[in-house]
């Protein structure tokens, strides 16, 4: 970090003790381009060197690799479950609050599984 403090060796011999700051030569080397180029060097050095978009650029790279993978077939689901019959065990007592929640997801739950298996409520 450049020191602009009027005691500093930049400002001897320039009138250090006015106050008025003083670029280093490799203060002015950097600012001796245009506006526009500067412009394009801050942008250039944010999106190359900065930690937090490089890591931004690796999410964003994940995702893609991520989304172009193939999904998973469910058709070997639907296939098992496909013509059979899933006992549904209830173990609570007859026409409790448990029982009748238990028989209504029991019958709803089944177009939901893959091949759509008939599901069938025993108390035990």
């Amino acid at each position: 970090m450049p020191n602009f403090s009027p005691d500093s060796p930049a400002h001897a011999g320039r009138g250090g003790a006015s106050g008025a700051r003083v670029a280093t030569s490799k203060q002015r080397a950097i600012c001796d381009c245009s506006a526009p180029e500067r412009e394009r060097w801050s942008a250039r050095q944010f999106l190359c060197d900065n930690p937090t978009m490089i890591w931004l650029r690796f999410l964003i790279a994940a995702i893609a690799l991520l989304a172009a993978a193939p999904p998973a077939p469910a058709d070997a689901v639907a296939e098992f479950y496909g013509g059979k019959t899933i006992s549904l065990l209830i173990g609570v007592g007859v026409g409790g609050e448990y029982d009748l929640q238990a028989r209504l997801v029991g019958r709803h739950i089944g177009k939901h599984v893959p091949g759509n298996p008939a599901i069938v409520p025993q108390q035990m």
